[in-house]
């Protein structure tokens, strides 16, 4: 239920178009270098800091990745863009990088 209640409230608020609520580009499994990291930036604070520690704070500043809404409508190159930094190196050490932040 708590993972829902995002597109419940999109649903509330009447935006029931494709991409308003139903991708989640920053809440995957990414590829990092050895295997695949869940990640899940859910509020914008978190996506400014993924981007900050993944360096490449350009993300949190593209227009196309602005917004939720924009986010989910520009889902696949999001997630190319994060997965392209994250292949840098292995999971475990993005793992640590995380927790200390």
């Amino acid at each position: 239920m708590l993972l829902m209640g995002p597109r419940i409230v999109s649903q509330q608020l009447g935006e029931r178009e494709p991409g308003s609520s139903g991708r989640r580009p920053t809440m995957v499994r990414f590829r990092a270098k050895d295997r695949r990291i869940f990640i899940a930036a859910l509020h914008r604070k978190w996506f400014v800091k993924l981007a900050e520690i993944i360096g490449a704070p350009e993300l949190a500043e593209d227009p196309r990745f602005a917004s939720h809404r924009s986010q989910a409508e520009h889902a696949d190159e999001l997630i190319m863009a994060i997965e392209a930094k994250l292949a840098l190196r292995p999971a475990a050490e993005w793992e640590r990088l995380f927790v200390e932040a």
